[in-house]
């Protein structure tokens, strides 16, 4: 029988850091693809060799693209802002009580697991030691060999 090996509990430190890392990965990692796209579009504009197609792309942009983007997207965009906002309240507000809670649930998952293994343990040398009493009084429900017949026997004699 193996024991389950106690569950680390994480210190409330690298909790934190692990959520602002994650909350920074979710947000600036957006953020700089974004900006590479458009350094690769301004990038890619400037290598033309005449101004004319760099103005023919920068007016096809800035008309049927960015203008309609921005006003489109310009509310949204301050509604998302005030709701990132919101939730990084929320976050902020429910981090510690759930990280009491996980905290919690890890010790009582590695106190139950000693108790269990403590309740095995004498569950396994209890019935090691009645292991002879076990066998001495449930032999009595055992057939003999000699009382054991072949199906012929049996049915001749129930004739």
């Amino acid at each position: 029988m193996t024991i389950p090996q106690p569950v680390p509990i994480p210190d409330e430190k690298s909790q934190m850091r692990a959520l602002r890392g994650a909350a920074r990965r979710a947000i600036w990692l957006p953020f700089i693809g974004a900006f590479i796209v458009i350094l690769a579009l301004v990038v890619a504009t400037a290598t033309f060799p005449d101004i004319r197609q760099v103005d023919l792309v920068a007016d096809f942009w800035m008309i049927l693209v960015l203008c309609p983007a921005i006003l489109c997207f310009l509310p949204v965009y301050f509604i998302l802002v005030v709701a990132i906002y919101g939730m990084g309240r929320v976050n902020q507000g429910v981090a510690k009580p759930m990280m009491a809670l996980e905290r919690l649930t890890a010790s009582l998952e590695q106190r139950t697991s000693a108790i269990s293994a403590r309740a095995a343990k004498v569950s396994i040398t209890l019935n090691a030691r009645l292991a002879s009493i076990d066998r001495a009084i449930f032999s009595k429900f055992d057939e003999r060999p000699e009382n054991r017949g072949t199906s012929d026997e049996q049915s001749s004699d129930q004739e």
